[in-house]
């Protein structure tokens, strides 16, 4: 088969390009590969970033978050099926996104480090694929994902793959969005069935390499420019398989500082072991995240002037394309009641960040 970015397979493989973020995924890793073990011609592309832009420094310098090791004895039933892809992420970052005026590259703590985590990981699946050995045929398929976002072995054997028309559909451009239900800290902790979590649509992304080569995993994921057929009940999303300190150390290398301030609260491991044991999703998006941080009165241990950044106006995108629970103006409501409880309760000073 030639190399070439045109040439086609008679025999379709599946790459399955996810990113490792450390040692606390390793449960859920383990998952991810016992589940698609049953999918012919699967290959798995675990892709490394090295040192990530989300690292809370003083966190790391006492956790150590631990690399991906092809030798270790767990992997062994998987290594055929396994290529390790590492970048080298400071230096992509550095590369990507220097900081205005300095020459320099931006620190991970830098406003646009979460842009440059957008084009880092656009530009790392976008690399992992043309490191693929045997190169990938333009219509070999390629799904993206998280590594908690896991597709369901059973779709692809006896649906997907045995459907002619999805082939037809997939060279010709298609994506697929493979939904599915959000399961929180144990398969028995799992998204209400009323809430958009019980069909999260974010996750694994369906598509061949020619569509991967001719666009971006940005564009793929975000749905803007491309729109994706959405298949329900097709795949799972295993936010903290982990135990109760490997959430804490997730919780320290999140991208988004005001998550990470948690892990530096005194109550922070006792509040994720009540999060658990109630089943409650401390960890989730904004409108999910900053309710529980003002009712758990953490933000009273660390916080003094909270600046909000309302999103609202023409070029926002809908809240149904969004998949929030409520409109923008209700949302703002909501949160301004809550946050003026909180104002009185924790003495915050509220700013409005224009």
């Amino acid at each position: 088969m030639s190399s070439s970015d045109d040439a086609k397979s008679d025999t379709v493989r599946i790459i399955d390009i996810f990113s490792y973020g450390g040692k606390h995924y390793d449960r859920t890793l383990r998952l991810r590969l016992h589940e698609m073990a049953s999918i012919p011609n699967l290959l798995h592309v675990l892709l490394e970033m090295g040192t990530p832009l989300s690292r809370n420094l003083q966190f790391a310098a006492v956790v150590e978050q631990g690399h991906f090791d092809l030798r270790d004895l767990a992997w062994a039933p998987f290594r055929q099926r396994i290529q390790h892809v590492k970048l080298n992420g400071s230096q992509l970052f550095a590369s990507l996104v220097p900081c205005t005026g300095t020459g320099r590259a931006c620190e991970p703590t830098h406003p646009n480090a979460h842009l440059a985590q957008h084009i880092m990981r656009t530009v790392g699946f976008s690399t992992a694929l043309s490191m693929v050995w045997p190169p990938a045929a333009s219509n070999d398929w390629v799904l993206l994902s998280d590594i908690d976002e896991i597709p369901r072995a059973h779709l692809f054997v006896n649906s997907l793959l045995a459907d002619s028309s999805v082939r037809f559909q997939l060279e010709n451009g298609r994506v697929f969005a493979l939904a599915g239900p959000c399961f929180y800290y144990s398969v028995e902790c799992m998204a209400s069935p009323l809430s958009w979590e019980s069909q999260w649509s974010l996750g694994p992304r369906l598509a061949t390499a020619a569509t991967l080569r001719n666009s971006s995993w940005n564009a793929i994921r975000s749905g803007k420019g491309i729109v994706a057929t959405v298949i329900r009940d097709a795949s799972w999303h295993f936010g903290y398989l982990m135990t109760h300190s490997e959430i804490l150390t997730k919780l320290c290398f999140n991208t988004d500082p005001a998550v990470r301030k948690l892990c530096r609260a005194p109550d922070a491991l006792s509040v994720i072991k009540q999060s658990v044991a109630e089943c409650r999703d401390l960890f989730g998006l904004e409108y999910n995240l900053l309710p529980d941080l003002l009712m758990s009165g953490v933000l009273c241990h660390n916080v003094r002037d909270l600046f909000l950044e309302w999103h609202t106006g023409k070029n926002t995108l809908s809240w149904q394309e969004e998949q929030l629970p409520l409109p923008d103006v209700d949302l703002r409501r909501a949160f301004t009641w809550m946050l003026k409880r909180a104002k009185s309760r924790c003495q915050l000073r509220l700013h409005d960040w224009i």
